[in-house]
């Protein structure tokens, strides 16, 4: 029984040898998935060519292994996947231009391991490089400031949080902690404290209001109809059983006067004859045009408005006469009323915009407002996965009385929650390895059977 002990164990051990030798050798066998797919590539699960190379064919190996791609990756009769391959498809930008090296895709996403997300990659990833990022880049590096070139961990190294400001004598990021601090260049004058006071005048017809966050920042999918807004022509709210988990908007829609100012700011120009019809929300050019159409309309259907109190006009040989006043005069004198109050009373348009002199015409015009759709282009953040905070847990509204304040929540907030032990705390939470750095064609070069059969 022992010598046949023996001689079984050898036979195994012999079998076993021989079967890894085939693979190692590019032989025929075909060796079991290593895993299963993740939900992004299930349909290429059961074929491998559509990102593997034969290690049979010389010419594929030739083709998918390059002399650079270390020989480890080659597994069995399929060859390791290497950049070109995932570029098949994925059509994504560097990092940064100026990197020194760049790691190959499988190093940080890695297949046969039904990870939900390939882009979900582990923190230690991104610090091998950021931990010293002197070393991996030529020339200085860029956006991340001297304080971001030792980053470890969320926890440690990571600076706070920088903001694009737009100022021209500070073309890049500020930091929030910086001293002074950073502050808004939107040219808009707002203060969040005055609209969040109780008991405010609301719309026309309606008692004193309460305003909320949600009554002007809202998703956009909304949940319920605006209160005091303005809805669009042809918008009809979202309920509740719409909307699935992965709807729920990242981000915030912007504010629009339209929709959320009009109805307690109303762009009326003090004209007794249209008590509730506004002006345009436009440049003084467009609102000048309306008015000179508005009054022409309005004479040709009221002549009555001609024959009001004459005035003097001179005839021949020094003598006068009393006449009413021409169309074009009459039009002209209500216009450049409706103007004044507009653009000179400063409970309309400099109410909320900067007005400037314009030379050489009677017009003003309106300092661009310039307000910044993303404060953190940088990184992302999703709102609806954050919708069960109250707003001002972060963002500290009530107590803004400046328009320049830039509300944001710093670093330290954001860690009361993400930190070790607590909701992750990641890099891939907030940021993305490939930046859009550079424009990314829409209309791509593959066809739906190319991407469902996995070929190249």
């Amino acid at each position: 029984m022992r010598t046949w002990r023996l001689w079984l164990s050898l036979l195994g051990l012999a079998v076993t040898a021989g079967w890894v030798a085939t693979v190692l050798t590019g032989g025929d066998m075909t060796p079991a998935s290593p895993g299963p797919m993740s939900p992004a590539h299930a349909m290429l699960e059961a074929r491998c060519e559509a990102c593997h190379a034969s290690a049979t064919r010389p010419e594929a190996k030739a083709a998918a292994a390059p002399a650079e791609m270390p020989a480890a990756r080659v597994a069995g009769p399929w060859l390791g996947v290497t950049d070109v391959a995932c570029r098949t498809c994925h059509d994504v930008p560097d990092h940064e231009s100026n990197q020194s090296d760049t790691p190959a895709c499988a190093s940080c996403h890695v297949e046969h391991r039904r990870k939900a997300a390939l882009a979900a990659v582990a923190t230690g990833h991104c610090t091998r490089c950021h931990a010293g990022l002197d070393a991996h880049t030529r020339g200085e590096p860029r956006l991340v400031g001297v304080d971001g070139r030792q980053i470890r961990s969320f926890d440690d190294g990571h600076p706070e949080f920088a903001v694009w400001t737009r100022r021209t004598e500070s073309p890049h990021r500020e930091r929030l902690d910086r001293i002074p601090p950073p502050r808004d260049t939107a040219q808009l004058k707002f203060t969040h404290a005055k609209h969040l006071e109780p008991d405010l005048p609301g719309p026309a017809g309606m008692a004193r209001v309460q305003l909320v966050c949600a009554d002007c920042h809202q998703g956009p999918m909304a949940l319920a109809a605006w209160r005091f807004g303005k809805q669009p022509p042809g918008w009809s709210p979202a309920t509740a059983p719409d909307l699935a988990p992965a709807e729920e908007p990242a981000y915030m829609a912007p504010v629009r006067y339209q929709q959320h100012c009009a109805t307690c700011h109303p762009h009326t120009f003090g004209d007794d004859r249209f008590p509730d019809l506004p002006a345009p929300h436009d440049t003084p050019p467009v609102i000048r045009a309306f008015l000179n159409g508005l009054y022409a309309n309005y004479v040709v259907s009221h002549p009555e408005e001609l024959s009001g109190p004459p005035r003097t006009r001179p005839i021949a040989e020094g003598a006068t006469t009393r006449s009413a006043p021409s169309a074009d005069e009459w039009v002209r004198a209500q216009v450049l009323a409706a103007d004044a109050v507009l653009f000179r009373e400063s409970k309309h348009c400099q109410l909320c915009h900067v007005l400037e002199e314009a030379p050489a015409s009677d017009l003003p015009t309106v300092t661009p407002t310039r307000v910044p759709i993303r404060w953190l282009p940088q990184s992302r953040f999703d709102h609806g996965v954050h919708r069960l905070l109250r707003c001002t847990e972060c963002h500290a509204a009530p107590q803004s009385t400046e328009t320049a304040d830039i509300l944001l929540p710093r670093r330290e907030t954001c860690q009361t929650c993400h930190r070790p032990r607590g909701a992750r705390n990641h890099c891939a939470e907030c940021h993305t390895y490939h930046a859009a750095n550079a424009p990314v064609d829409m209309n791509g070069p593959l066809t739906i059977r190319a991407v469902a059969s996995g070929a190249r």
